[in-house]
């Protein structure tokens, strides 16, 4: 029986970043779920931190995420 539980595990950015540029230099395919699902989390957090800069740059913007 194949274990389905998903777990949360902090990882940074960079770590992100370097996970994906491994599995791409270790020949797997382009379409690999794994390495898709941390490409996606990496364009989430490219839209999250364009939130946060919008709101930076909002004169008076006391918001603290």
């Amino acid at each position: 029986m194949a274990n389905n539980q998903r777990y949360l595990v902090a990882l940074s950015k960079e770590e992100i970043e370097s996970i994906i540029t491994f599995l791409q230099l270790s020949g797997g395919p382009p379409e690999d779920a794994l390495l898709q699902r941390f490409e996606r989390r990496l364009r989430q957090i490219a839209s999250h931190e364009e939130m946060l800069a919008r709101f930076d740059n909002e004169p008076g913007s006391d918001i603290t995420l």
